[in-house]
């Protein structure tokens, strides 16, 4: 075997990962931050090497990073749902002496 071949390289879990605007890449539900991030790195491709003694590796064409592991931001807890219910309006009871309350036709005796 030439020795140019390094055997971590094929002996390991490779994934493909898109750097994000922030420089940040995830992989594994972990996110990592790249050390010393260019502007030609954003929106890139680069190469994520687990190897199976728990190592990591981010490589961008054959270059290894410097990248660390940053905690997700926590997210708020969800508000509960505000059920808003309607009032029941009140039903219109017209007073004794309102004209409504006088028969038009009839013998002329209030309801």
């Amino acid at each position: 075997m030439p020795k140019s071949v390094v055997l971590d390289d094929f002996l390991c879990i490779k994934g493909y990962r898109t750097v994000n605007e922030g420089y940040l890449v995830k992989w594994r539900g972990r996110m990592y931050v790249l050390g010393k991030p260019s502007l030609t790195l954003r929106q890139q491709k680069l190469v994520v090497l687990e190897r199976f003694d728990g190592r990591l590796s981010l490589r961008f064409k054959g270059r290894n990073l410097e990248y660390r592991q940053v905690l997700e931001p926590k997210r708020p807890a969800p508000k509960p749902a505000v059920v808003k219910t309607r009032r029941k309006t009140p039903k219109y009871d017209p007073p004794p002496s309102h004209p409504w309350r006088h028969q038009i036709f009839g013998n002329g005796q209030p309801l």
